[in-house]
């Protein structure tokens, strides 16, 4: 083969599997950043250079545009196909959001019916009025003392 043969081969090469990394990303990211018109102004082109090549009957031109024009064609289907990946995210977001939604219903529609054994907190019967005794009340209010507090926490531990 010539050197003329060589370098065109080698130009058919590189332009078409340039083409390869972005249908790669394509399926991984999704086709959001490529436009259609892009696409389909590079396609008319592939496409002429290929009707350039069988009427020239160069071989190296052929099956270089036709291998490419291959790939765009599977590009554009990818773009119409694929969502992107924040797309995606989007979507499974919302599916597990449905379904915690879902399931939360479930819960409050089974406490609201038959109170489960293991969570349930005992209920208080008419003559027992649920009051907090003044021992309690520094329970719930600890927290904020501890936090206003200079004291040590080891040093209230020993008090109580």
């Amino acid at each position: 083969m010539s050197l003329l043969g060589w370098v065109g081969t080698l130009a058919a090469c590189c332009t078409t599997f340039a083409f390869v990394p972005q249908i790669v990303k394509i399926r991984r990211q999704g086709g959001d950043d490529l436009s259609y018109a892009m696409l389909s102004f590079y396609l008319t082109g592939i496409l002429l250079w290929l009707a350039y090549g069988l009427l020239l009957h160069a071989a190296a031109v052929i099956w270089a545009n036709a291998a490419t024009a291959f790939l765009v064609g599977v590009a554009i289907v990818l773009k119409a196909t694929h969502p992107s990946r924040a797309a995606r995210k989007r979507a499974a977001l919302q599916a597990v959001t449905e379904a915690a939604v879902a399931e939360a219903a479930e819960i409050a529609a089974a406490s609201d019916t038959a109170p489960s054994s293991k969570f349930a907190a005992p209920r208080a019967s008419s003559s027992q009025e649920v009051s907090l005794s003044a021992a309690a009340q520094p329970v719930l209010t600890a927290p904020a003392v501890i936090a206003s507090s200079s004291v040590p926490l080891t040093d209230l531990a020993r008090e109580s």
